[in-house]
């Protein structure tokens, strides 16, 4: 069976793609391995109607909205090849493979936590990777920056907006950039 599209990922980006392909009557599958980069986010914020949900909640209204429209699939597979054909693509899984003659790769971003023993545990709870996604939850408090970049000033201008209270961790590097310097001093970093 050719599709019209594969959408692969099924987080907010990908399902809001199937949504509207559903609703524009294209036959559109959607491929999910269903390993969420929020999984240990107890709530997400930053969607209208939306502010507060748990990540599992949204999700299964996602599923619940795409599944009104029957040319739309969802299969929980991880995608393990794409190749392009002469009528668009062959994207594999595991156990199939499908057809389209277009493909939407939505499937976000991932953290590469520091090597740091045991941070997993802590990872969703006291550590954080996204100013945006838990700024405001920890505003007010003391912050601690791990960042092992000499443009850490991009972060800190940012958490400054959340907390005045903020200790630098470089991870070794021991030169800053002069200016980084001066303003960490300047703002009692």
């Amino acid at each position: 069976m050719e599709y019209e599209v594969i959408v692969i990922g099924g987080g907010p980006a990908g399902m809001s793609a199937a949504l509207n392909f559903g609703r524009g009557m294209m036959h559109t599958l959607v491929i999910d391995e269903d390993k969420p980069r929020n999984k240990v986010t107890q709530l997400s914020h930053g969607y209208l109607t939306q502010d507060g949900i748990s990540p599992q909640k949204f999700k299964q209204q996602a599923i619940e909205d795409v599944s009104k429209y029957k040319d739309v699939s969802i299969v929980n597979a991880r995608v393990v090849d794409i190749k392009q054909i002469e009528s668009g693509f062959k994207v594999s899984t595991a156990s199939k493979s499908y057809t389209a003659k277009q493909i939407l790769v939505a499937t976000g971003v991932r953290e590469h936590l520091p090597k740091i023993n045991n941070i997993e545990s802590f990872y969703g709870k006291t550590v954080f990777y996204c100013p945006w996604c838990d700024g405001f939850e920890m505003k007010h408090t003391q912050l601690g920056v791990f960042y092992s970049d000499k443009d850490v000033i991009h972060i800190v201008k940012l958490l400054r907006n959340f907390s005045k209270k903020i200790t630098v961790f470089t991870n070794g590097i021991e030169t800053l950039e002069p200016e980084a310097i001066k303003f960490l001093e300047q703002h009692h970093i």
